[in-house]
């Protein structure tokens, strides 16, 4: 067997080996597709989910916002005319609730104020800063 003829049957076993990963890799495109459209196909359908879901609790929120005006407006009532059977005058009675619901009104503006700070992306906008002064 001559030189020649030995790169010649090399050739060969390198086309050979060459023509299977190419067929393994032309059958790899269609199921890269399918993958693909897959997962957009299951992101659409999160999608939806999710605008259902929120519009769901956007309406039970408001409902849930109902029942809680409610039930707020009922317990001042009944502090009023509990205030009222002290033989407290009805004046010094509504002061007091005014006083409640400022304090009330205060402890909620304090949980929004500290819940703030996350509503902005502090993590990111932190790395985003560092990511700026690399740069600069």
């Amino acid at each position: 067997m001559t030189r020649h003829q030995r790169n010649e049957d090399r050739d060969e076993g390198n086309t050979a080996i060459f023509s299977r990963y190419a067929r393994k890799l032309l059958l790899l495109i269609p199921t890269l597709i399918s993958v693909g459209y897959n997962i957009t196909t299951l992101f659409g359908l999160e999608v939806a989910l999710a605008k259902k879901s929120a519009v769901k609790i956007i309406v039970l929120s408001m409902i849930a916002t109902c029942l809680f005006l409610s039930a707020w407006l009922s317990f001042l009532v009944l502090l009023f005319f509990y205030l009222l059977s002290w033989q407290i005058s009805a004046v010094v009675s509504v002061f007091i609730i005014f006083v409640t619901n400022l304090v009330a009104f205060g402890v909620v503006t304090y949980f929004i104020i500290k819940l703030k700070k996350h509503l902005f992306f502090p993590a990111i906008r932190h790395q985003l800063i560092k990511v700026k002064r690399k740069l600069y």
